[in-house]
């Protein structure tokens, strides 16, 4: 449908009776062709084929794994209603793309409480033992601890894992473990002599409990691990290779400390005097644990 331009141009040219232009008709015309315009627009909806832009995920950040390849990927990591036994770790974003980090939970908090407590237990060591001996208990404990919050904060923020049963197995047994090592951080005083106090063997053992849960999260990711799966069985090599030498160096470092103190555990009368007298010390247990995250 078109408008007869001859027709417009007549009636914005005709003049009422005083000889003033009607533009009237001038309007109704530029009118009915914008009505046109209009109906000619298209509002039919996208074809199928076109994807829609998917929204992003509070979970995978990364817009490398933002496609239809791999939709694993953008599930979230929580689905109310629904706890499997066992759900594989989900990278979350591709090796070499600029690092994103996920968002912050409760949980992370409450994790991060865990070593409020254990730098003062750490710095404690060197108020009370500003020595050689002091400075080393507190390299040890202090390096032990950021070993272990280092490995987690990397599983955490590289990978996802959905509401599971074995993964909440996990998560209560590490900070149980951790709980463990912050309250057993002790004095050189205390910690030099396993033979007559449990705080020595307690802290090798918790540390032990820790790293052993860190090596099955890491073989993990190599075995079930859902992601670049080259690069993710390497990874997995690497710090499984890493955290087993530590989890028997901190193995040898407990049997040491138990065995110290069990042997020695009936003799109540010397472990009342032995930091006084200043007794025989046993720093072997602290130095495997040094050696472990070195």
């Amino acid at each position: 449908m078109t408008v007869d331009s001859s027709k417009m141009e007549g009636n914005a040219s005709s003049k009422d009776a005083d000889g003033v232009i009607d533009d009237s008709a001038k309007i109704e015309a530029e009118e009915e062709e914008e009505e046109l315009e209009f109906s000619s627009i298209n509002f039919s909806p996208a074809p199928q084929g076109r994807s829609k832009p998917k929204r992003p995920s509070m979970f995978v950040t990364s817009e490398s794994f933002l496609n239809d390849s791999q939709p694993h990927l953008l599930e979230e990591s929580y689905h109310p209603g629904n706890t499997p036994f066992y759900s594989p770790p989900k990278q979350r974003q591709r090796w070499g793309d600029k690092r994103v980090l996920p968002r912050v939970n409760w949980g992370d908090l409450f994790f991060d409480l865990f070593f409020v407590a254990g730098t003062y237990n750490v710095s404690y060591i060197l108020v009370t033992d500003p020595s050689a001996t002091g400075f080393l208990y507190f390299m040890a404990t202090f390096l032990a601890s950021m070993y272990l919050w280092s490995a987690k904060t990397f599983f955490d923020g590289t990978f996802i894992v959905d509401d599971d049963i074995v993964h909440k197995v996990l998560e209560v047994g590490f900070l149980t473990a951790m709980g463990s090592v912050i309250v057993h951080i002790r004095t050189a005083d205390i910690l030099s002599h396993p033979a007559d106090y449990v705080d020595m063997f307690a802290l090798s053992l918790s540390l032990l409990l820790s790293n052993f849960i860190t090596l099955i999260r890491q073989v993990e990711i190599g075995i079930t691990g859902i992601g670049q799966e080259d690069i993710l069985k390497m990874v997995s090599y690497r710090n499984s290779r890493d955290v087993m030498i530590t989890v028997l160096l901190q193995l040898a470092a407990t049997i040491i400390a138990g065995l110290d103190y069990y042997n020695n555990s009936g003799d109540d009368s010397h472990r009342l005097l032995a930091v006084g007298a200043g007794g025989s010390a046993n720093h072997i247990p602290i130095i495997l644990t040094l050696a472990g995250p070195v």
